[in-house]
């Protein structure tokens, strides 16, 4: 990055005239393109493809740090799917967007461009967690706390020794049962911890990702508390893999998957809805597909090579987890999936008979397993890459303070 302020390096002026640019192409097509004319709005969607490109390379012209190349990476593909939502699936134009003028109006678009969640709106996506206060000074109180919090444990997470090389070596990694049968005990609780640690990363990023962003909307009145609710959902509901992805986990890329999902499956291969299980399992697929491919750019930026990304086999892994889980639920009588036949009703004796707890124990435990069994095909490519960790953070405090802490009790 050139000396002096990086907000005026040429990868960051760059990165801000394409987004302007992005912004306001967007903006024009849903106010002054009618719905019905889909081919102008496509075309649209194809530009705002390439100025997708474009931000991505002027990103990684203004900063070479590998962890916020593989965040940003990622990011601008989740506002160009919520754009081609808005444009061309939805194709909300200047009635549906209200405003006293037209750059009222233009603002309004794009503040629901950038609401992944669609918040407050007819299209918000299921399972949102409830505001907790609509009090402005307990909201911000309560966020303060929760992200000085969030950024300490980061912190010490991150500030740890780099696993051994031996522990990531791509057979390390492996998903067959006869490789994973000569793991030896340490091999194997280095998966389960390392593949947890890193979703509790994830988890402690994202939080204050969105945190930095909500505390300064609220502070300001630009939002309301009831504009900002949790990012997450409560960790005692990821008793299944379907409720771990679509109620625990954030939901911040549901509404620009499930849409292009629904229109792959509707449209492109119309299946007919009718057809519960073909149509049900196609959305499901590509849903996970287009977030595999989502997250693939993103360990490509942070310098995993193609071969070794693993993000689209992890992700359609988890659709697959999910049909197995649909499957047993099905033949036990429980859950969404469950069926009417005679393996239904003998399983749903068995269930019937079992705690209401030991089904959640057992929820847990399989989610846990299933986690450290699919994970390290993911992450271990990047922990091989041998990023950095200490760079991710910008200001470190968990390492100086337990200094002054050790110095603190020797004196």
């Amino acid at each position: 990055m050139p000396s002096g302020s990086p907000w005026l390096a040429p990868g960051a002026l760059a990165f801000g005239a394409t987004e302007v640019a992005f912004l306001a192409l967007y903006a024009t097509t849903v106010l002054f393109v009618p719905s019905h004319a889909a081919l102008v709005r496509l075309t649209a969607v194809v530009a705002l493809f390439a100025l997708t490109y474009m931000l991505q390379d002027a990103f990684f012209q203004w900063t070479s740090n590998p962890h916020w190349r593989g965040f940003t990476a990622a990011s601008l593909p989740v506002q160009l799917m919520s754009a081609s939502d808005i444009i061309f699936i939805t194709r909300l134009n200047s009635t549906a967007i209200r405003g006293r003028t037209i750059l009222h109006q233009a603002y309004r678009a794009i503040v629901l461009l950038l609401n992944q969640r669609r918040i407050g709106t007819i299209w918000q996506v299921k399972n949102v967690p409830p505001t907790t206060t609509s009090s402005r000074t307990t909201f911000l109180r309560s966020r303060l706390a929760t992200t000085l919090l969030a950024y300490l444990a980061l912190d010490a997470l991150t500030s740890g020794p780099t696993p051994p090389a031996a522990m990531i070596a791509p057979q390390k990694q492996t998903l067959l049962p006869a490789q994973l049968s000569t793991l030896s005990r340490a091999d194997l609780t280095f998966r389960l911890s390392s593949s947890l640690l890193y979703w509790l990363s994830g988890f402690l990023l994202l939080l204050l990702v969105s945190n930095a962003l909500a505390l300064p909307l609220v502070a300001t009145g630009l939002s309301s508390p009831h504009d900002r609710p949790p990012l997450f959902g409560a960790l005692a509901d990821a008793y299944s893999l379907r409720r771990c992805w679509g109620a625990v986990w954030h939901q911040c890329l549901r509404r620009g998957l499930t849409a292009h999902a629904d229109f792959v499956a509707d449209r492109v291969l119309r299946i007919p809805r009718g057809c519960t299980l073909l149509s049900r399992y196609a959305r499901l697929f590509a849903a996970f597909g287009l977030s595999g491919l989502v997250h693939h750019v993103c360990v490509r930026a942070m310098g995993v090579p193609p071969a070794e990304s693993g993000a689209l086999v992890f992700f359609l892994l988890q659709a697959l987890g999910i049909v197995v889980e649909d499957a047993v639920q099905a033949v036990c009588g429980v859950g969404r999936a469950a069926g009417s036949g005679a393996g239904a009703g003998a399983g749903r004796g068995l269930f019937a008979r079992m705690n209401a707890g030991l089904r959640r124990g057992i929820g847990y435990v399989w989610v846990v397993a299933f986690v450290a069994w699919s994970s390290p095909t993911w992450f271990y490519a990047q922990s091989r890459v041998g990023t950095d960790p200490e760079i991710l953070l910008p200001v470190r405090v968990a390492r100086p303070l337990v200094g002054m802490l050790k110095g603190f009790v020797r004196a």
